[in-house]
């Protein structure tokens, strides 16, 4: 019998709670602040479109690949908090930070496709 790996669904329905830092600093109220999911949401829609526009285009595209690049881009977001770029840009091991933090998601298998 096959053994079905955890995922823990909890900490990544809580993307759907949490805002992004860049707006909180900006001075846009909690309230009213896009939060994680709502941007994972808007970068997987525009990455479609970007993909369908390039494959008309005559271009090759993976779309299974950029889809799930996309929906997994912050999901470390779930156990870290939104670290904002100027931030992440200075943490030589954000990488690593971010792959460890998806292996204790669950999202084993799709480690690879992020790292690329």
């Amino acid at each position: 019998m096959r053994c079905i790996r955890l995922i823990n669904i909890e900490k990544i329905v809580s993307l759907k709670n949490l805002p992004r830092t860049g707006w909180l600093l900006e001075g846009v109220p909690q309230a009213f602040a896009e939060n994680v999911a709502e941007h994972t949401f808007e970068v997987m829609i525009i990455s479609y479109l970007i993909s369908r526009e390039l494959t008309e285009r005559g271009v090759s595209i993976d779309l299974g690949k950029i889809m799930i690049m996309s929906l997994f881009h912050d999901a470390e977001e779930a156990l870290t908090g939104d670290i904002i770029r100027r931030v992440k840009d200075r943490i030589s091991e954000i990488n690593d930070l971010k792959i460890e933090m998806l292996r204790e998601l669950g999202f084993e298998k799709e480690i690879d496709l992020l790292r690329e």
